[in-house]
């Protein structure tokens, strides 16, 4: 008869059993069942840490048919029979906690503030002292200073430490990766992000190149000012255009049609909504169509000339609420800044890309005045928040917000729409830092041709930003669209 201890399994479990004699695999015919034995014997095997210490990992006592009741336990050493009930003999108990959970940065990513770094995450306390959390960043310690049960602090090293985790591995981003390590369970929380900073060399080559360049600037002067006088009549030229630009605008004001959006109404599909607004007929397709009862107003986002952004929960009618953003237009007197106002909205409901922002719907209120529903941006406009951040941001997000403009930029081009005014102001931030295009009040559609001549004389040209040929021709394409002097 063979009797022997299996390892720690499930409760339930059904397998083969083998057995090695000299080095030959012997494998049951049978298969057997993990059964509670009661009253069982649990071993784990210790470290000694020295003379005088020794440390052993806490049984798997998960499928113990037990709460939190004391549990007695000795130590096998050399055949001492007496260390066998150490507990019972020392009157010493053994208490279980459930294990700690620690909550991943929001995105994957987290930005330096201060000096420490402060964790969330519950039972994080439990049996445990600060000094025994292990928290890196990449391969450097943050020593843990004050933990209690939801929260955990730690003092971050001053310098960016290298990309990666602990382990010299997960570089792919570039960035450091947080990880803590709580006894015996690891948990990987994300990215940190530190705010760039100048190196001494940025500091001293400056200060060596400066009086070269000097010598340099004043040599280039003097064969600019030679040119200088070659392109003022050039210029001369172009100013003139740019003036003579917003005098045919104004001058054509009177003469836009309303039978043109008429028309475009007439030839929609019956399948939408009809709706009547300032004596005017105007469609909303119905798979965009919101009730305005769905919509909580809150705060005011912001305010301009052309109309409000309001805060607003959309009530769906699956029992899902959602943050939203709602749009409205300050003047819906005149028929033209309404048809503006529902074109901008119908442009973005044909989108659906991650950099290029989408419409919820369409609405009217109390007194039929139109409201565009957008998602709600949690971080606004992406001019505001290189502004607010400017002292915090880190070359690496820099350059994520570029090519996100540059992808949203590329999906437009891809579907045949000029944006005509890409500016930051005109970028939205949301909580997870993806930038999104929006503000489509100058788009146009360009699947008839793939350039057009601007011939509205109610949109607002963005002079500061307009390409050498939109402000000399009036011609706009894909490549006029990303022109930055």
């Amino acid at each position: 008869m063979l009797e022997c201890t299996t390892t720690a399994g499930q409760v339930g479990y059904q397998g083969v059993v083998k057995v090695s004699f000299d080095g030959a695999m012997r494998t049951s015919a049978d298969l057997y069942t993990y059964m509670y034995t009661e009253n069982p014997t649990i071993t784990e095997e210790c470290q000694g840490e020295s003379a005088t210490e020794m440390q052993c990992p806490s049984p798997n006592i998960t499928d113990l048919d037990i709460s939190n009741e004391n549990l007695t336990f000795g130590f096998i050493m050399d055949g001492v029979t007496q260390l066998l009930t150490w507990s019972q003999d020392n009157d010493a108990n053994l208490e279980y906690f459930e294990d700690p959970m620690y909550n991943k940065f929001e995105g994957g990513m987290k930005e330096k503030e201060g000096e420490t770094l402060t964790i969330t995450g519950e039972r994080i306390d439990s049996a445990i002292k600060a000094g025994e959390i292990i928290v890196t960043i990449g391969v450097e310690r943050c020593p843990v200073s004050l933990i209690t049960g939801t929260t955990l602090v730690c003092e971050l090293p001053d310098e960016a430490p290298a990309a990666g985790d602990y382990m010299g591995e997960d570089t792919g981003k570039g960035l450091p990766v947080v990880w803590v390590r709580h006894n015996n369970l690891k948990f990987r929380l994300g990215y940190l992000v530190y705010p760039s900073t100048v190196p001494l060399v940025a500091i001293l080559v400056p200060s060596l190149v400066i009086p070269l360049s000097m010598a340099i600037l004043l040599a280039a002067t003097f064969v600019y000012c030679k040119q200088l006088q070659r392109k003022r009549t050039h210029d001369r030229r172009l100013l003139g255009r740019i003036v003579a630009i917003h005098l045919e605008i104004d001058s054509h004001v009177k003469r836009r049609k309303w039978y043109r959006s008429q028309k475009q109404s007439e030839s929609t599909q019956p399948k939408q909504k009809r709706i009547v607004l300032n004596n005017k007929v105007s469609f909303v397709p119905d798979d965009i169509h919101i009730d305005f009862s769905q919509l909580e107003f809150g705060e005011t986002l912001g305010q301009g000339a052309f109309g409000r952004v309001l805060k607003a929960v959309l009530h769906d009618t699956s029992g899902e609420d959602q943050i939203v953003a709602v749009k409205t237009v300050q003047d819906t007197s005149d028929p033209k800044n309404v048809v503006k106002f529902l074109e901008e909205g119908l442009i973005m409901k044909t989108f659906n890309h991650v950099n290029v922002l989408g419409l919820l719907g369409l609405t009217f209120d109390a007194d039929k005045n139109p409201l565009v529903v957008i998602p709600f941006m949690a971080n606004g406009d992406l001019k505001t928040y290189l502004v607010k951040k400017k002292q915090t941001l880190a070359t690496s997000l820099l350059m994520r917000f570029a090519s996100h403009a540059a992808l949203g930029m590329s999906y437009l081009a891809q579907h045949k729409f000029v944006h005509r005014d890409l500016a930051a102001r005109n970028c939205m931030v949301d909580s997870d830092l993806l930038v999104k295009i929006a503000d489509f009040g100058l788009s146009r559609d360009m699947h008839e041709s793939d350039y057009y001549t601007s011939g509205d004389a109610q949109a607002k040209l963005p002079i500061k930003w307009m390409a050498p040929e939109s402000m000399e021709r009036r011609v706009y394409n894909a490549r006029t669209d990303v022109v930055r002097n």
